[in-house]
């Protein structure tokens, strides 16, 4: 499975440069716990406000941490 974490936050160069994130091959959990649940994920919405979310701007919701 893959993850995407965010190295650091994007600068000016964004979206030339997509450097600012890492991708990660995780393993798939097999020993789920009770009341967890594994779900796969088939398509993925990207909505332009997440480039807000990024920059670190105070909105309704907190900022994308990184890491």
């Amino acid at each position: 499975m893959r993850g995407v974490a965010l190295r650091r936050y994007p600068d000016d160069s964004f979206p030339k440069n997509i450097d600012f994130f890492d991708v990660k091959t995780l393993p798939i959990p097999t020993n789920l716990k009770e009341n967890e649940l594994l779900i796969r994920v088939c398509y993925i919405s990207v909505d332009p406000v997440m480039r807000v979310w990024f920059s670190g701007a105070k909105t309704y919701i907190d900022t994308v941490r990184e890491g």
